[in-house]
């Protein structure tokens, strides 16, 4: 199997997985059929309490690829992002909320969240003083996006 369709599978078994676990937190008896799972009328105990609007924890995807973007627009609350250079995740938050627009998206996924892990060669002061100033730098004038 080529390494794209094996990704575009192991993404739509995490969408799926999204499905089944909202299903699970948010009704009785929810019988799921789908590629990856399926489940005959289980029930979640204790039930969760919904909070606001919200009736279940947030769901957070990750990955770059084409499909982890449809599904991260579709079915996720949050976005991973990975210490991409600052020009590529702002094309890729571009490309989110245009998905989550013309997919006509259940969550927009209201929140991005950026995961950096820069080189550091020792963990001590120095090298951890580095990697907050490289982060500082990534996320200068992030908060008005």
């Amino acid at each position: 199997m080529a390494i794209g369709k094996a990704i575009t599978r192991i993404v739509m078994r995490g969408q799926e997985f999204m499905r089944l676990v909202c299903s699970l937190w948010t009704e009785e008896n929810a019988t799921f059929t789908g590629e990856y799972f399926q489940v005959t009328a289980p029930t979640v105990a204790p039930r969760l309490a919904p909070t606001g609007d919200r009736r279940h924890p947030r769901l957070y995807f990750g990955g770059a690829s084409e499909a982890a973007e449809r599904v991260a627009a579709t079915g996720a609350d949050v976005q991973l992002f990975w210490g991409e250079p600052l020009d590529g995740a702002r094309a890729r938050i571009e490309r989110l909320k245009s998905l989550s627009k013309a997919l006509d998206s259940r969550s927009a996924a209201t929140g991005i969240r950026l995961e950096n892990h820069p080189p550091c060669s020792r963990y001590d002061g120095a090298s951890l003083g580095g990697c907050g100033n490289q982060v500082a730098k990534m996320t200068q004038g992030a908060a008005e996006d």
